[in-house]
């Protein structure tokens, strides 16, 4: 009863609070949390199907955390098909 309830609390502040990728994070850790202080607090076993959980949820909230990789300047068509086409003149040219 008393997990529920601090999870009903926790769950309020965070749709107050915070925007929904922040809010699905939250929600994420909160799941992992909340099984490990059961296990501390209560005595409640942490089986096999419950610790691939929280590692999946853990490892997803990292790569979530992950900065991003910088950004590729965008390509230009019109300078590549130049390009192209000043090989293909100097390609023909050679071929005479």
């Amino acid at each position: 009863m008393a997990i529920m309830s601090s999870v009903g609390l926790v769950t309020g502040f965070f749709l107050k609070h915070l925007d929904s990728v922040l809010k699905s994070i939250a929600a994420a850790t909160e799941v992992v949390l909340t099984m490990i202080a059961s296990a501390m607090l209560f005595g409640t076993e942490l089986n096999a199907a419950g610790l691939t959980a929280a590692t999946l949820v853990a490892a997803g909230v990292a790569l979530y955390a992950r900065p991003a990789p910088p950004a590729r300047a965008p390509i230009d068509d019109e300078a590549d098909s130049s390009e192209l086409q000043s090989l293909t003149k100097s390609e023909k040219a050679q071929a005479h």
